[in-house]
């Protein structure tokens, strides 16, 4: 049971609604179809660490 299950659903289905309106009006993400798996991880890292010019605020390396 999580700490939002001891809250009862209404709660916790309202906590879900708010989270899911912030992350769709203030975050974003971006991605790049790829068949390779290898290739994608690294580009990953190579984006986390900065390589584009920014690091990622939310789970850099």
């Amino acid at each position: 049971m999580s700490g939002l299950d001891i809250l009862g659903p209404s709660v916790r289905d309202l906590m879900t609604h708010y989270a899911r309106e912030f992350i769709r009006a203030e975050l974003s993400f971006s991605f790049v179809p790829t068949s390779d798996h290898t290739q994608a991880l690294e580009w990953e890292k190579r984006i986390r660490a900065g390589e584009l010019g920014a690091k990622p605020l939310v789970n850099p390396l």
